[in-house]
């Protein structure tokens, strides 16, 4: 009898079929890592002209970097400004909530976020759907719940999110909620938290504690966190626009051009008001679309872009350039301000 025969003999199939999955799973690490999901990261290269593809499993992502393990069990690091998009194996609640908040049922995308919670295990991914939540509140004009889930909940999950341009801060007309502004009164005064700081002076800019928010922006806008020195310096055109000249508002352009994309849209609505206030109407409309157009996360705010540049259009005598913009905002940005004035216009305007 052969060596072959013998071994069969005394060892059964079974066993022998289970001993050889063992050694080639051994053997070949990569055959363990198959089974295991794949996330996709689009990355821009050094001039940010052309795109490339890394697949692989993410480790961590924050606002310096993404590591993603790749096949070959290497850990690649891409810095964080180059991540053009991701792709990812969604649980079921995460797409369900994903396509809620994408029609504006932000209600419903919210609960749909906080269930994908409980079954989502990768860390990064439980912190993407937290601030997906910030969005959601902010939405709903829950300013003081996405303040304090910003800080407890983002912030809290990871100190370095990748996902700062989340934080509520307020560009156009300031709240009169007293609950709002008794939690911003909070985040003012509190010395262990630049962002909450920020915050504070954001939403107390324009009240009785004005010159103590000026103070605390001129402040942050000299710290050493880049992301928060561009939005306290930004946040004070709130107070200038009104008297911007041609040097200033030059000045403007070039400070937003060096800020990272995602923090644009706050300083675009105000270049916007403030070439309008100069006559460069073009200039301002390109600004203020800016804003709907990149930043649709910022329902607020865009729909009080698009309800600028209507203005502006009308005021310009392109009363059916309005119009159309007026439709869109009655269309897209249900139950915002910006809504109810283009539908009053719209009804204003009707033979």
């Amino acid at each position: 009898m052969c060596r072959v025969t013998k071994v069969w003999n005394r060892y059964p199939w079974r066993a022998v079929v289970a001993a050889l999955v063992i050694c080639l799973l051994t053997a070949c690490p990569l055959a363990a890592q198959a089974q295991q999901p794949t996330d996709s990261v689009q990355v821009w290269d050094a001039q940010f002209r052309q795109q490339t593809r890394q697949r692989g499993t993410i480790v961590s992502h924050d606002r310096s970097k993404l590591v993603i393990q790749l096949g070959t069990g290497r850990q690649l690091e891409i810095p964080a400004n180059r991540v053009a998009a991701i792709e990812s194996p969604w649980n079921p609640r995460h797409i369900a909530a994903d396509q809620a908040q994408a029609d504006g049922r932000f209600e419903e995308a919210l609960a749909l976020y906080g269930q994908a919670l409980i079954s989502e295990q990768r860390g990064w991914v439980r912190h993407k759907l937290v601030v997906q939540q910030v969005w959601c509140q902010r939405a709903l004009g829950r300013w003081a719940d996405a303040g304090e889930s910003f800080l407890k909940v983002a912030l809290g999950s990871n100190p370095s999110t990748p996902y700062f341009q989340v934080i509520p801060l307020v560009w156009k007309s300031p709240s009169t909620d007293p609950r709002l502004l008794q939690s911003a009164q909070a985040w003012l005064n509190d010395p262990a938290s630049d962002a909450a700081r920020l915050m504070g002076a954001s939403w107390l800019l324009m009240g009785e504690n004005r010159e103590l928010a000026i103070g605390v922006l001129r402040e942050l806008a000299n710290g050493s966190d880049r992301d928060i020195a561009f939005l306290a310096e930004t946040q004070q055109w709130r107070l200038t626009w009104i008297r911007a000249n041609p040097a200033m508002v030059e000045s403007w352009q070039q400070l937003t051009l060096r800020m990272p994309p995602d923090l644009r849209a706050g300083p675009y609505h105000l270049l916007g008001q403030a070439l309008a206030r100069l006559e460069q109407s073009q200039q301002a409309r390109l600004a203020w679309m800016r804003v709907p157009i990149q930043y649709p996360q910022y329902r607020q705010l865009a729909s009080e872009s698009l309800l600028a540049t209507a203005r502006n259009y009308a005021s310009d005598n392109s009363q059916q350039k309005a119009d159309t913009l007026y439709r869109e905002l009655v269309s897209r940005y249900a139950g915002t301000i910006a809504a109810q004035v283009a539908e009053n216009k719209l009804k204003s305007s009707d033979p």
